[in-house]
This record gives C-alpha cells, sequence and structure tokens, in this order.
C-alpha cells in the first residue's frame, strides 16, 4: 500500500529562559533549495498550555502581513483555530520578514510566560493555503 503525506510539519523542541529577549531567525527555503515565498503571508507563532490548549504567548505579523483576497482590500479569514483570552499576551508586531530572503524574525523583547513546559506551533497562512511550518515543546526555564 501506498502512503502520501502532505504534512511538512517540522517538530522542533525549543527551551527559553523566563524574562530574556526571545529571538528566532529562521531560513525559509523550499526542497529545491529556492526562497519559500513569504509576501502576502501571515505568520503565527503561538505558544499554548498542553492541558487546556489556551493561548499564553500569541506572537504575530497582523500589522503587516494580514494577506489580502482576491480584490485588493478585500481580508481574508485568519486562521483561529487557537484559544484565545484574556490572560494571552499578544503581540501583533513580533515576528517579520524579509520577502525575497525568505528569512522570518520572531521576536519578543521580554518573554513573560511562568516556567513550565507548554507546546507550540508556527502557522503560515496565505490567501490559498493553511500550513504549520513548526511545532513541539516549548519550555521556559527559570
Amino acid at each position: 500500500m501506498a502512503t502520501i503525506n502532505t504534512d511538512i510539519a517540522q517538530k522542533i523542541d525549543i527551551i527559553a529562559r523566563q524574562f530574556d529577549t526571545f529571538t528566532i531567525k529562521l531560513d525559509m527555503t523550499k526542497q529545491d533549495g529556492t526562497v519559500y515565498p513569504l509576501s502576502n503571508t501571515y505568520i503565527v507563532f503561538n505558544i499554548y498550555n498542553s492541558e487546556t490548549e489556551g493561548s499564553v504567548l500569541y506572537l504575530s505579523n497582523h500589522d503587516t502581513g494580514y494577506p489580502q483576497g482576491g480584490a485588493v482590500g478585500n481580508l481574508v479569514t485568519l486562521y483561529n483555530k487557537f484559544t484565545t483570552d484574556t490572560y494571552t499576551v499578544e503581540d501583533k508586531n513580533a515576528i517579520s520578514f524579509v520577502s525575497d530572503t525568505g528569512v522570518i524574525t520572531i521576536n519578543q523583547s521580554q518573554l513573560d510566560i511562568a516556567p513550565g513546559s507548554y507546546k507550540y506551533k508556527m502557522i503560515l497562512q496565505t490567501t490559498t493555503s493553511i500550513k504549520t511550518w513548526m511545532y513541539g515543546k516549548f519550555k521556559v526555564n527559570e
């Protein structure tokens, strides 16, 4: 029996220190080594409670990278499967990218999350697709 796997997500565990500056730079390329097209891409890096799945830290490029749908000015419906509430720290300017180099930068000036173990997902969304790019455990040390 043949198998077709459409799951491109990479499992990568991350360890960070509470109250430190948190920065990740990702060089996004396709399998053939060419730059992954990032123009018009909404990017979410969500850290969430592994038991309740409630978001603890929701980072995005919402203010700069909201994908336009169809006619100019029409916004697409954003990926909304994460549970956010008044306790969720949301930063709509924490992610930036350079489209022609494929470099994504995730930055949080101070990681204000209680020490412990969480999970995270990084989602890339365009007008035509939603892809989980990375996921895994996110551990915060004291």
